[in-house]
């Protein structure tokens, strides 16, 4: 049996959110945060049922970090990588969902303090983008 991350739809979905091939297609970050989506939470918005507290942890951490790479990456295209900017709150917010202990609140300030890092630095760089394009 296929696990979710063999899948090949899952696996295409991941290339193209990735490379940013698709700019005007932000469907596509919603229709492979639902299928990937955790067991049956269909949303992504809330932890899963089914699954135990590891395994979606490191789920949901594989989604921030595709997210966060597509956004740092700047030989992407601008408005894909605000788009994803836009949606990596989803598997950030599950994340923080998942606390239970002091050791899961530190490495969930830590993802967050990347996220803001890479926000600041991603906000200069689209900043010059659109001051060169002027």
């Amino acid at each position: 049996m296929n696990t979710p991350n063999q899948i090949p739809e899952i696996i295409e979905l991941r290339q193209l959110i990735r490379t940013g091939d698709s700019p005007n297609s932000p469907h596509l970050i919603q229709k492979w945060l639902h299928i990937e989506s955790c067991c049956a939470n269909r949303r992504g918005l809330k932890p899963c049922q089914r699954c135990d507290k590891g395994r979606q942890q490191n789920h949901f951490e594989q989604q921030f970090y595709l997210l966060l790479d597509t956004i740092s990456d700047e030989l992407i295209n601008p408005q894909w990588r605000c788009m994803c900017l836009d949606y990596i709150y989803r598997p950030l917010h599950v994340l923080h969902q998942l606390i239970e202990n002091e050791q899961d609140r530190i490495h969930w300030q830590q993802l967050r303090l990347e996220l803001a890092l890479c926000s600041h630095y991603v906000a200069d760089g689209l900043s010059q983008t659109r001051r060169e394009a002027l």
